[in-house]
């Protein structure tokens, strides 16, 4: 009778709910759900970027911040293909607005620490998520098109 209460007050043992990788991310079938997912893993790699360059890893941190681009595009990309106006089902388009603006905010306190030689990956980083969040402002806050 103990073990069947200790089963049964133990959690069930599951595979992660949260995917490892942009490859699971992008197989979610929900887009929306796909690009608050890609976001959330952008804004995770912030913290591997900056401890791979504070260990000295360049080649890992700019490998980590190329994945911090790809998430960010492809949870545009996976907005764009919901078909959904920004100007009148604005939330989540707001949210990746909101999100890519903090992010752009993190990557700047990880410039401050980098040194000069090794900011060109970074600096183009932050320019296409500068474009990004710019579209996405674009879209939510532009007049009907006739």
């Amino acid at each position: 009778m103990l073990g069947f209460v200790l089963c049964w007050l133990a959690p069930p043992i599951v595979a992660a709910d949260k995917p490892e990788g942009l490859a699971a991310i992008a197989a979610e079938p929900r887009l929306e759900r796909r690009a608050k997912d890609a976001l959330s893993y952008a804004r995770k790699s912030v913290g591997r970027v900056a401890k791979a360059y504070r260990a000295g890893d360049v080649a890992g941190g700019e490998r980590f911040l190329k994945e911090i681009q790809e998430a960010v595009e492809l949870a545009k990309e996976s907005l764009d293909a919901t078909g959904k106006d920004p100007r009148r089902r604005s939330g989540p388009f707001k949210n990746l607005e909101i999100g890519t603006r903090r992010l752009m905010g993190e990557l700047g306190e990880i410039e401050k620490e980098m040194n000069y030689d090794e900011r060109d990956v970074l600096a183009a980083v932050q320019k296409r998520i500068e474009e990004i969040n710019h579209e996405l402002v674009m879209g939510i806050m532009s007049k009907k098109k006739n």
